[in-house]
C-alpha cells in the first residue's frame, strides 16, 4: 500500500479523476494520504494585464469547491490548486512532497 498518493485533475470531458480517486482510496495506507492537484495553466504577463485578478481568484475558488466537493467522504485527502505548467509542474510537486 501508499503513503502519499498524488491524483492530478484536469477539468475537461476527456479527463474524468473518479476512476483514479477510486483507486487511490483503494491503494492508500489506512493512516495514508490522498492529495488532488488540479494546474491552473500560467497567464503570460501581457494577457494578464486585461483579466482582472478578480476574474483568476473566483476560478482558483471554484476549482478548490469542486475539488473538496469530491473528496468529501475520503479520509486524510487534501486539495492543492498551483499555477504552471501541467507536466512539469506535477513532476515537481511529487518531488517536493515524497509523493509514492
Amino acid at each position: 500500500m501508499y503513503r502519499n498518493i498524488l491524483v492530478p485533475v484536469a477539468f475537461d470531458e476527456e479527463h474524468n479523476p473518479e476512476g483514479a480517486l477510486e483507486t487511490a482510496k483503494y491503494l492508500v495506507d489506512t493512516d495514508g494520504k490522498i492529495t488532488l492537484l488540479h494546474v491552473m495553466d500560467a497567464v503570460p504577463s501581457y494577457v494578464a494585464s486585461q483579466i482582472p485578478k478578480s476574474a483568476r481568484d473566483d476560478a482558483k475558488k471554484s476549482i478548490l469547491e469542486d475539488l473538496n466537493n469530491k473528496l468529501k467522504d475520503v479520509p486524510n485527502a487534501t486539495v492543492e490548486v498551483v499555477e504552471g505548467h501541467a507536466g512539469t509542474t506535477i513532476i515537481e510537486y511529487a518531488e517536493d512532497h515524497e509523493i509514492d
